[in-house]
């Protein structure tokens, strides 16, 4: 496969790997250092209206620390940081983003990482990571600023959603209490498999 072309439509949403992508290393081996570009590149994503997520496997409070001390967490919208397999992931990802997999682009060094996640998404552009100093001069990555807009408006929706393991989980923390009135016996097996 050809790493370096495989950019196809407009990109509305960048998802990046920290390991050997963000920052040179592994955080949970070693000390790691960012790549002196990527900032610049986070930056001017932003302006462009293109929104930055990450799928990245650590552990989410260390990543976040790291990205923080980088000064870097405040370019990215959404995170999916765990220790799952990343194909289905970015599937989610997509899909609670409503974003079509043609309209993303996935920046990172593991080609059989890349190979899982366009198993999971056909369409999904790819980038290795060695290939992403030059990315800003791609003219597929010129942006779009109302994508920008409405990625904002879910990124608060997700960082609600994402502190739930389940949907029962979601449910039973807003309290939704459930009154009938005159129910027909005739429906109340629906209702109860309905609730």
């Amino acid at each position: 496969m050809n790493w370096r072309n495989h950019i196809t439509k407009p990109i509305k949403l960048v998802i990046w790997e920290l390991d050997d992508t963000v920052w040179a290393g592994t955080l949970s081996e070693e000390k790691v250092k960012i790549y002196s570009y990527v900032k610049k590149i986070l930056i001017e994503l932003k302006k462009r209206g293109i929104n930055n997520a990450i799928c990245s496997k650590n552990k989410k409070p260390d990543a976040v620390k790291k990205l923080k001390d980088f000064q870097l967490w405040e370019y990215f919208n959404v995170s999916s940081i765990d220790y799952t397999p990343k194909g289905a992931r970015f599937a989610m990802i997509l899909n609670s983003l409503n974003i079509s997999a043609e309209n993303a682009l996935v920046i990172d060094h593991d080609a059989f990482d890349l190979l899982e996640i366009q198993f999971y998404n056909r369409r999904i552009n790819l980038l290795h990571a060695s290939f992403m100093e030059n990315i800003l001069k791609n003219p597929l990555l010129q942006g779009d600023t109302m994508a920008s807009i409405h990625l904002n408006q879910i990124e608060n929706i997700m960082s609600y959603c994402e502190d739930f393991r389940s949907n029962e989980e979601f449910l039973k923390s807003i309290h939704i209490r459930i009154a009938m009135i005159d129910c027909k016996s005739e429906y109340l097996d629906q209702i109860v498999e309905f609730v």
